[in-house]
């Protein structure tokens, strides 16, 4: 399987506060982290890798394929 970050078991859904409520996704190794802990990205920017998933991506060291992962759909990943 490609290596990508929807597919990975340590991409996280997590409620956020700001600038508005809403879900956002982080990588628990911290590959997102460019400018600090915990930046969060929206679906689109992770299915359709951004700048900066897709360089967190790439050549990733700690990748590991999420259980459900034939679950991960363009609107989501399943439920952890």
């Amino acid at each position: 399987m490609k290596l990508e970050c929807r597919f990975c078991a340590h991409l996280i859904a997590e409620e956020f506060r700001l600038p508005v409520i809403g879900e956002g996704f982080r990588c628990e190794k911290g590959r997102f982290d460019k400018n600090g802990p915990r930046q969060y990205f929206s679906w689109g920017g992770i299915w359709r890798p951004n700048k900066t998933v897709a360089a967190a991506q790439k050549e990733c060291p700690v990748f590991t394929i999420h259980p459900q992962v034939k679950l991960v759909k363009r609107a989501g990943r399943p439920k952890a």
